[in-house]
């Protein structure tokens, strides 16, 4: 945290691990929580989060709304009887000056994918500190990890940044704004704020690792990024950046955030959840933002992608739930069991809390579908 942030009072305590097991639901009470990710799997799952103190370092309360003048941290609960109870196992990483720089001001979302050796690969969305008036400029970083439960280490360097990276990225077909305009806190030529966040890692049919994010492809319209991933000599590096993947579906939205790609192998069928929102300017009233679970199929980690459903891809009932999380996915009965962080628009006792679990249908009956 740089010392600007801590005379702006950005600063905020990290609490230690609550001493008692949370039933069910999440309600931490020296913390607001929302996104989510999962990793691990059976009885033994890990879920981690953003949080952020509810008090600041002198007492006073924060209010929700307010979490963006704050710095994060990404927290870990984890549970041994699916979900029944979740312990606080504390503070996973803070944003930091070191590597590069790539999280020096603030860490957004990300995910934890384990890996063959036992090793535990963390990815996350650093905060570049970039000057008065440019507070989103984010990067994607990894850390990876000894074991699940070992403190990640990042990388000595972010492993995509849009001002470093600025013509790779350009030329691979995503949207950048001006450089001098990246992570401006008005947005984008009329739109959202930069989206190069929330990377999601998953191991590939192929046996490789893969990584997903939320990207853009114009002002106004999200898209997926795509890439590969290498390790040499202990480096964790990227293989190949992919060109965008487009959303059928893209004109309802503005962002498209903390995306999840799933394989059920005995369908051949790949499944996108993501976080939408029609969001235009950071500053614009929440009561004006509209935000929904949408879940897409297709035949590969690069779609094309259809709506879930015959009438559209939002997932119905999940009023106040976003950044969810897949718990556990049935592929032979066809469900999603969802941890649901739940938004700021629901009632004040749930508002920035982890729900409980939701079960949402991957596939329609036959009568619903789609003709082929």
């Amino acid at each position: 945290m740089s010392p600007d942030d801590a005379k702006l009072g950005r600063t905020a305590p990290i609490p230690p691990p609550a001493a008692f097991a949370f039933e069910g639901a999440i309600r931490h009470p020296d913390l607001w929580l929302w996104d989510s990710w999962i990793a691990g799997s059976g009885d033994a799952v890990d879920l981690y989060c953003l949080a952020l103190s509810r008090r600041t370092q002198d007492g006073r309360p924060i209010a929700p709304g307010d979490r963006n003048d704050f710095a994060f941290h990404v927290r870990r609960f984890r549970t041994a009887d699916r979900a029944g109870a979740w312990s606080d196992a504390g503070c996973v990483i803070a944003p930091s000056a070191a590597a590069d720089g790539a999280f020096a001001r603030n860490i957004w979302s990300g995910s934890a994918l384990d890996l063959l050796d036992g090793r535990r690969l963390h990815a996350f969305t650093g905060v570049r500190e970039a000057g008065s008036g440019r507070s989103f400029l984010q990067t994607l970083f990894l850390a990876p990890a000894a074991s699940a439960t070992d403190t990640p280490a990042p990388s000595p360097e972010a492993l995509l940044c849009p001002e470093r990276d600025y013509e790779q990225i350009r030329a691979a077909g995503y949207y950048l704004s001006r450089r001098e305009h990246l992570g401006v806190d008005a947005g984008e030529e009329d739109g959202p704020i930069l989206a190069w966040r929330d990377p999601f890692l998953f191991h590939a049919p192929a046996g490789t690792i893969e990584l997903a994010w939320s990207a853009k492809t114009g002002p106004r319209t999200p898209a997926i990024g795509r890439a590969a991933l290498r390790e040499q000599d202990g480096k964790w590096m990227l293989a190949a950046l992919h060109a965008p993947t487009p959303l059928p579906d893209a004109a309802l939205m503005t962002q498209a955030e903390v995306p999840k790609i799933y394989h059920d192998p005995a369908r051949g069928v790949f499944h996108l959840l993501l976080s939408a929102s029609d969001r235009v300017r950071e500053a614009q009233p929440d009561a004006e933002v509209s935000k929904q679970l949408r879940l897409y199929s297709g035949a590969s980690a690069q779609g094309p992608w259809r709506p879930w459903s015959a009438r559209d891809s939002a997932l119905p009932g999940l009023d106040h739930v976003f950044g969810a999380s897949v718990l556990e996915a049935d592929f032979d009965a066809g469900v999603l069991s969802l941890v649901g962080p739940i938004s700021e628009r629901a009632k004040a006792a749930e508002q920035l809390t982890i729900g409980p679990i939701h079960h949402v249908p991957l596939y329609e009956p036959r009568a619903l579908r789609r003709p082929a």
